[in-house]
């Protein structure tokens, strides 16, 4: 078993499903940013079965991702509308700001 700092990735895993119900085909995630990071992390939830509504300033940036079965938002308000889950993968200050 993996360890990070004082806790396993076991426990860190179950301390997140006990703060979020995260199911596969329940739950659905608004992804912003799909750079290298972000759209690696992004294709690993679609393909584990999870709704993901994806969304990238530079919409070509979406397509792989709405290929393997993605949903393309229009905006950064559109990735988060209606989910349970929103992560960012935003790599500069001002980029920050612009989303938050």
């Amino acid at each position: 078993m993996a360890r990070c700092g004082t806790w396993s990735v076991d426990d860190r895993q179950a301390a997140l499903a006990a703060l979020v119900d995260c199911v596969p085909g329940k739950t659905q995630i608004g992804f912003i940013g799909l750079g290298v990071m972000g759209r690696s992390m992004a294709s690993h939830l679609v393909r584990a079965g999870y709704t993901v509504k994806v969304f990238n300033r530079t919409l070509e940036k979406c397509r792989p991702l709405e290929a393997l079965g993605a949903v393309v938002a229009r905006s950064y308000r559109e990735a988060a509308e209606g989910s349970d889950v929103v992560m960012s993968i935003v790599g500069h200050p001002e980029d920050v700001e612009q989303v938050y």
